[in-house]
């Protein structure tokens, strides 16, 4: 059985870094419920095509950067949380964030994303 914790970790590593359009789908598929939603500043989505949609928009403008977790997740009951950061290779994060995440029957349910200063 996967833990909430290694979920959200997942979802930073093999969903929000996955640049192969076919491995990101199987990944979304294996930790979303088919009728997923996620939040974030850029907007919503929902189902697996909302948020692959989602992720691909946030990769087309993230040139070679890659998310990396940044403080190790968490879980209280159903809910999951992990801080993230976006940076360039040996570089300095341009983008912190921490991710909420809502988990039914073992996949993650509901995703708010909250982007958090750099400075």
């Amino acid at each position: 059985m996967t833990t909430i914790e290694n979920l959200m970790s997942t979802n930073v590593t093999a969903v929000f870094n996955e640049r192969d359009d076919a491995r990101r789908r199987a990944a979304i598929e294996d930790i979303y419920t088919a009728d997923a939603s996620a939040y974030a500043t850029e907007g919503s989505s929902s189902g697996w095509d909302g948020v692959d949609a989602l992720v691909l928009g946030l990769l087309e403008n993230a040139g070679d950067m890659q998310f990396t977790v940044s403080v190790a997740p968490s879980a209280v009951a159903d809910v999951g949380r992990v801080t993230w950061e976006l940076a360039a290779p040996g570089g300095p994060p341009v983008v912190r964030g921490t991710d909420v995440a809502i988990v039914r029957d073992g996949k993650i349910a509901k995703l708010y994303t909250f982007i958090e200063p750099t400075g």
